[in-house]
């Protein structure tokens, strides 16, 4: 049997995923915010908490001090640009099979992102189909393979 990505990447996840996210920012903040100290290895900042498992992403990174990370499934960019926030020497790379999650994130952070895009590698598409003749400190998948079929994860 062939299997499938569980999801259709181009029109019905963006959607979900924009629902699901702007339900999670009623209580939680969705990306570092640009006013943030970092105090003995903690998250400092006013407003919302950060969702759990990004504020654990964050702090990890900061202690490994990688000089070039690469994030598979970018999305909307928030993780990117809030460790360009917190560490704004690092290289960043990237890709997300969904151009229309990406462009969910140009919505949402503007000249950021386009400030972003200006000094990263960004791609768009199959990250298992990248040619890419790099290295990275760090590669990491905030939530890719959980919505991938189990002959390709």
């Amino acid at each position: 049997m062939k299997y499938n990505d569980d999801f259709d990447w181009q029109s019905v996840y963006p959607v979900a995923h924009k629902r699901q996210t702007e339900e999670l920012e009623q209580k939680h903040q969705f990306d570092l915010p640009k006013e943030h100290k970092i105090i003995d290895g903690k998250l400092i900042y006013d407003g919302k908490p950060l969702v759990k498992n990004a504020e654990f992403l964050y702090e990890k990174i900061y202690e490994l001090k990688p000089k070039s990370i690469f994030e598979v499934g970018f999305g909307y960019c928030n993780h990117l640009l809030s460790i360009k926030r917190m560490m704004p020497d690092v290289q960043l790379s990237g890709c997300d099979i969904s151009y229309n999650q990406f462009n969910n994130g140009y919505i949402k952070y503007g000249d950021e992102l386009r400030q972003l895009i200006r000094t990263s590698d960004l791609y768009i598409g199959d990250f298992l189909k990248l040619d890419l003749n790099k290295t990275f400190d760090l590669v990491y998948s905030q939530a890719v393979v959980m919505h991938m079929s189990t002959e390709r994860a």
